[in-house]
């Protein structure tokens, strides 16, 4: 019902935006047909080339039906394409990806979570540790309860070694969703060696949180992982 209202709703006004843009959403993430929602986030952006959201939605798309992006959504998105043998029709690349990003940080310069999310992107996509940080610091800044910004910063801080100033992060994390299953891994790991029975603490709420599905946010560990974690601590 509600597609056959959306269509019909292009057909009175073929250039309304919005109308374009909830078609290509609730295909998206209502019912994962990505390779029907991807021309029209394409076609909502020739109608209205600031259409923030749009702009968004398919740097999002395109980076993770193509399965590089590693993050904790995409895995299961990726899997979902690839089980559908999905191919996006108008061969989209990782650069076009970056360039929608880039628009739309610039299209909403207000919104920390598409700068969060472009740090993110430069991260773990594109490898570009200097940018990265320069985006995930700033989108912190913008606002100190950014998730995304917070998580993925504590991320990179903690690969430059930098754990005192990644577990800030990663407690900021916290007093938004207490039970963020990485933010409470990375913690673990953070105090790993240097308070055992604290990284413990973290270790096993990570696997609580898991287990009973406690957190809105998707993980990329598993059970497994995080166990064998644990028990690394108690061999030191």
């Amino acid at each position: 019902m509600a597609e056959k209202m959306y269509c019909l709703a292009m057909e009175v006004d073929p250039k309304h935006a919005n109308s374009i843009y909830n078609y290509a959403v609730m295909l998206d993430s209502g019912y994962n047909d990505y390779s029907r929602a991807e021309p029209l986030y394409k076609r909502c952006i020739e109608v209205n080339p600031t259409h923030s959201f749009a702009l968004y939605n398919l740097a999002i798309l395109v980076e993770e039906v193509r399965g590089v992006s590693g993050g904790e959504v995409s895995d299961e998105r990726s899997a979902r394409a690839t089980a559908q043998h999905i191919c996006l029709g108008s061969g989209l690349t990782i650069q076009q990806a970056d360039s929608f990003f880039k628009r739309a940080m610039e299209a909403n310069q207000g919104d920390s979570v598409t700068v969060a999310d472009y740090g993110r992107f430069k991260l773990v996509t594109e490898k570009d540790l200097e940018e990265a940080e320069k985006l995930l610091k700033q989108s912190v800044e913008m606002d100190k309860n950014c998730v995304v910004g917070n998580y993925n910063y504590g991320q990179l801080l903690f690969m430059k070694g930098k754990t005192d100033e990644a577990e800030k992060c990663f407690r900021c994390v916290l007093d938004v969703d207490s039970w963020h299953v990485e933010a409470l891994r990375y913690l673990g790991k953070c105090f790993a060696g240097k308070d055992d029975k604290l990284a413990e603490k973290f270790f096993k709420k990570a696997i609580e949180s898991l287990n009973g599905k406690k957190s809105g946010n998707q993980s990329s560990s598993t059970g497994k992982d995080l166990i064998q974690e644990l028990n690394q601590l108690s061999k030191k």
